[in-house]
């Protein structure tokens, strides 16, 4: 039996001629509890978070799924709808009935003729959003532990922004969800009009915001004195004048003389540190309470809300759990795997811990022996250049963690100003993150990244000590973290940064590395080697490994 998980609801809101509503489609391909692709529509169609599946299905699935095998299929709803109907009509799926969130997953109606005329026999399902985005950690934990608390937070599902459950080792039971606990705070970072202002974003760049937000909230401070006057004006949420006006009712209140919003003012960064900190305090909150009223000891928390990294940390920082698991496709890219490895855990009681490298589709296997030496990779990003690296399959989630990376030496401001501003066209505000091995986050972190999921997916950040600071002095945010990712000698997938890591550190004594996204600014990260080679050209890298083989620029 194949099960292909689907994410395509297709959006009914256009602005400007762009899709607002829904995003990063996506399709999952799993057999026997074992994950054989996931499709990201954006890796597939080079479109940044795409929400086109409906034109593309039919020729994904022809040339995707096998022939002759038992086929079901899993579509995840959202509050938009919970049918998709490919454009040619070849394939459709649609509920029997309305699904209530409580009941995670039901019988759907489901045809599919993959040639135009002949009918496949096959199966098929619709299954909430909410438990969707918790179902997405299967692949990477096998099954729930006993005990765990089940927490979903995002902009928008099928009928909440936020839902709980609670899995007894036996089953998840429903507890709660709700559009009103947490809406707001979520809003906050896709939608506030103030943020956008300030940010100078536009309606289109929501799905942009929360990250912007969140690392530019660290140059400012929380204020109570401007929370209460976000709360007094509904957080601008329901604000519909122009810009102009905005910042009138600004000045009138902080009795300033602005002429625009301008992010580099500390009353800004105030305020978005402010909306950063009610986030931080609210989800925090929220989850507290439910661990409190269940006694849970493990927390498996996803959605969109999972990004907020500062968050995650302060969460962890609060002992609630023994563990807390978060996945590394968090946001709605991580559906489709959720919708088939539910299916497939019901089936099997457990999945196959997979590799967070999961856009497998239309790749060779990675060769087995290089054709370059470590020591003259590592003399390279030693003598300041910059480094793209591509290997294999590509990562499932919305960050690079190895595979389709930019890399460059951690401790020098400048470097970390080419990559960031330079080469990925980043606004100045936004960090960047390092790679470490584990044994030097073990030195130079003062937490203790040893017991935790977060580091191995760049989910969280840590305090680099005073003594160590020289090492990483170009990716040290204002808030005096790194938002770094951890690997281990046993990381076999990650084994070439592994092995880099490790002579720098012994040659040069170089303690980490910028790892950013290999992509162009506007474009998802990338999937194919060519495009891999073409782009490191084109936005002025020194060099790139593609798999087995390394070739410089300059």
């Amino acid at each position: 039996m194949i099960t292909v998980g689907l994410y395509g609801i297709p959006d009914t809101t256009v602005v400007s001629g762009v899709p607002s509503l829904t995003h990063d489609h996506g399709l999952t391909i799993m057999k026997n509890g074992r994950v054989i692709t996931t499709i990201q529509l954006e890796r597939y169609s080079g479109i940044k978070h795409d929400s086109g599946l409906s034109s593309e299905l039919s020729r994904i699935l022809t040339g995707y799924v096998p022939a002759g095998e038992d086929l079901r299929f899993v579509s995840v709803n959202s509050f938009l709808g919970s049918s998709i109907i490919s454009s040619d009509g070849n394939f459709r799926i649609e509920p029997r009935a309305t699904l209530k969130v409580e009941e995670i997953i039901q019988p759907a109606t489901c045809r599919f003729f993959p040639d135009g005329l002949h009918e496949r026999e096959v199966s098929g399902f619709i299954m909430c959003h909410e438990f969707a985005h918790l179902a997405s950690v299967l692949p990477f934990i096998g099954s729930f532990q006993p005990n765990t608390l089940l927490v979903h937070i995002d902009g928008g599902a099928s009928d909440s922004s936020s839902s709980v459950w609670f899995f007894d080792g036996k089953e998840v039971h429903w507890l709660d969800h709700s559009w009103n606990d947490l809406k707001t705070v979520v809003n906050n970072f896709s939608v506030n009009p103030l943020v956008r202002a300030i940010l100078n974003q536009s309606p289109q760049d929501h799905l942009a915001m929360p990250g912007k937000l969140m690392g530019y909230s660290s140059y400012g401070c929380a204020s109570e004195a401007i929370r209460s006057w976000l709360i007094e004006n509904n957080w601008f949420l329901d604000f519909h004048g122009g810009e102009s006006e905005l910042i009138e009712i600004v000045n009138r209140h902080m009795n300033l003389s602005l002429q625009h919003l301008d992010p580099r003012h500390a009353v800004c960064m105030d305020i978005a540190a402010t909306i950063q900190k009610e986030f931080e305090d609210r989800v925090i909150e929220f989850i507290r309470f439910w661990a409190e009223q269940t006694g849970a000891e493990y927390l498996c928390y996803s959605g969109g809300a999972a990004l907020n990294i500062l968050t995650n940390t302060k969460l962890e920082r609060q002992r609630l759990f023994n563990q807390i698991v978060i996945p590394p496709c968090t946001s709605d890219c991580g559906l489709s795997l959720g919708a088939a490895a539910w299916v497939e855990y019901i089936d099997y009681g457990a999945v196959e811990i997979a590799s967070l490298f999961l856009n497998r589709f239309d790749l060779p296997a990675l060769a087995k022996k290089r054709l370059f030496d470590i020591g003259e990779i590592a003399e390279f990003l030693q003598n300041g250049n910059v480094l793209g690296l591509y290997q294999g399959a590509g990562e499932i989630g919305p960050r690079a963690l190895g595979h389709r990376s930019i890399i460059a030496r951690a401790d020098d401001i400048p470097l970390r100003i080419r990559v960031s501003e330079t080469i990925k066209k980043r606004e100045w505000y936004r960090p960047v993150a390092p790679i470490v091995l584990e044994e030097i986050a073990r030195e130079v972190f003062v937490e203790d990244v040893g017991e935790s999921n977060l580091p191995k997916y760049m989910l969280g950040a840590y305090t680099v000590r005073k003594e160590c600071e020289q090492f990483f002095s170009g990716v040290i945010h204002a808030d005096r973290t790194v938002r770094a990712q951890v690997i281990t000698s046993g990381d076999s997938e990650n084994r070439l940064l592994f092995e880099l890591l490790s002579v720098m550190r012994e040659r040069y004594g170089t303690m980490g590395l910028i790892n950013t996204s290999l992509n162009e600014k506007g474009r998802p990260i990338v999937h194919y080697p060519e495009d891999a080679y073409r782009i490191s050209k084109e936005i002025g890298l020194d060099g790139v490994i593609i798999d087995d083989m390394f070739q410089r620029f300059n």
